[in-house]
């Protein structure tokens, strides 16, 4: 199964990508334990890139650019048949990105989206 990483709308979703512009799989990865760890630091500069893409892509759509925006996983089965997308409620769009504490909400987000997903 896989469990890519993603920006979620109402009608759209943006996948995290990571190095190489792979999508991150949370099944295929471990998460960071601080956030002011340097893995932390690459992965919430790779969040926050799928956000400015997905606010891109919203501002095109009537009424989008006021979608509110999570952060979720999108899981579908190896051969990619069925979906099943599992969100958290932090707003992305009131996280800075780029401040300690914005790295640490949005760490902790993904512990409780990761704990959601395998429960």
């Amino acid at each position: 199964m896989r469990a890519h990483l993603s920006v979620v709308s109402e009608h759209f979703s943006e996948r995290v990508t990571g190095h190489g512009g792979a999508p991150i799989d949370l099944a295929e990865m471990s998460l960071p334990a601080s956030a002011d760890t340097p893995a932390a630091q690459r992965l919430v500069d790779a969040i926050a890139e799928a956000v400015r893409e997905m606010r891109i892509r919203l501002r095109t759509t009537p009424a989008g650019g006021d979608a509110p925006l999570r952060l979720g996983i999108v899981a579908t089965t190896d051969a990619g048949t069925g979906m099943e997308i599992e969100t958290v409620g932090l707003s992305l769009q009131d996280v800075d990105f780029t401040a300690g504490a914005g790295r640490t909400k949005v760490l902790d987000a993904l512990h409780d989206l990761e704990r959601a997903f395998l429960s």
